[in-house]
């Protein structure tokens, strides 16, 4: 350990230039304030941009976030108005057809004919009508030439138009709402699937 009066690292203290500088010139100083200025645009900017960019990134990934939450219930709705517009069309195919069932004995025998070539061979069949329809259907299957008539049951319970076959091991609903129902399920599927 050295002592306070050892001198032997001692550095001797030299007193600074105090020599007066010369004051800086007007165009000096002028150039100082356009370096200083530059110096803050440039940095300014730079980070002004460094911080748009930022937020711009942050703006876009709420973008895209609110797009793909917007995107599902926009499905949705687009599904959910077009199975209202096929209900719809359903109902309006439901009564135009009733109409043309009521009245257009062609249009009822076609359903008739459909419905016993379902039934095909079965044995006991039995054709149930509204009871407004049987003589109509009794007319038009004799008029055909159909050799053996099934048997027709007048059912109030059925609307004009519709047609259920029963047989020995067939129970067959060719109603009007039967047949829209599995045309609009069909096309429903085809809405669903898209």
């Amino acid at each position: 350990m050295h002592s306070p009066h050892d001198r032997s690292e001692a550095v001797a203290w030299t007193p600074r230039d105090l020599t007066p500088r010369a004051a800086p010139t007007v165009e000096e100083l002028d150039d100082m304030v356009r370096v200083a200025r530059e110096e803050g645009w440039r940095e300014g900017r730079e980070q002004g941009y460094a911080d748009g960019m930022a937020q711009a990134r942050a703006e876009q990934q709420r973008l895209a976030a609110l797009c793909t939450t917007l995107q599902r219930p926009v499905a949705e709705l687009d599904e959910d108005v077009a199975l209202q517009l096929l209900e719809l069309a359903v109902a309006v195919a439901r009564a135009a057809s009733r109409v043309q069932l009521a009245w257009d004995s062609g249009a009822l025998m076609e359903v008739v004919r459909e419905a016993l070539a379902i039934a095909g061979t079965e044995r006991g069949v039995e054709l149930r009508l509204h009871p407004g329809d049987v003589s109509r259907v009794e007319l038009a299957l004799e008029a055909g030439g159909i050799s053996t008539l099934p048997r027709l049951v007048a059912d109030p319970a059925l609307m004009p138009g519709d047609v259920r076959v029963h047989g020995e091991s067939l129970r067959l609903d060719a109603t009007l709402d039967t047949r829209l129902a599995a045309v609009a399920a069909a096309l429903a599927g085809r809405v669903r699937d898209g």
